[in-house]
């Protein structure tokens, strides 16, 4: 588990993560991520990068300043898929790509679509390549579709739902191999 920003671990239990990391900024945070992934080669890694949450809260999520980390934050995913090719670990990688809430102004908490809406991208083997979405995704459903890549039963109490429509044959990446 790796993370841009102080205070971010609170979504694990301390010690659960087999690996924590963080440095001074996304970009160094970034690259041991990246080297981490691409060495050990772990079965899960979470990166959570604050460009753009930060842009939005301080500059407006409309700002230049947001379009500017925008345009870093791609070029940071661009960084990540080269060195997943690189490392020949495209074939076996699933990558998720999202975000947590949207916001209007310098805030979000509301209801508005540009606070609710999220991006939510997912790419690698068993997934299928250039097909839009049509369900509603709730940011709850990533960790159902992370259950379900691994074969996991997620426990009864969660509100979340595997997005089966991003499967290729829309069973889990376990059930395929």
């Amino acid at each position: 588990m790796f993370f841009d920003g102080d205070g971010f671990p609170f979504i694990a239990e301390v010690g659960l993560p087999d690996k924590t990391g963080t440095a001074k900024g996304p970009d160094p945070t970034f690259d041991i991520a990246v080297d981490y992934l691409t060495t050990e080669r772990p079965a899960l890694l979470f990166l959570h990068v604050d460009l753009l949450d930060h842009a939005g809260h301080t500059e407006g999520w409309e700002s230049p300043v947001y379009a500017a980390e925008f345009q870093h934050t791609d070029e940071l995913l661009g960084k990540l898929m080269a060195r997943l090719a690189d490392a020949k670990m495209l074939d076996s990688t699933v990558v998720f790509i999202s975000a947590d809430h949207g916001g209007v102004g310098k805030r979000h908490g509301g209801n508005s679509m540009t606070e609710i809406e999220i991006p939510w991208l997912v790419s690698g083997p068993g997934i299928a390549k250039g097909r839009e979405i049509t369900v509603p995704v709730n940011t709850f459903d990533t960790a159902a579709t992370i259950a379900r890549i691994y074969g996991l039963k997620p426990s009864a109490c969660w509100i979340g739902r595997p997005v089966v429509e991003a499967f290729e044959h829309q069973r889990a990446v376990s059930e395929i191999r």
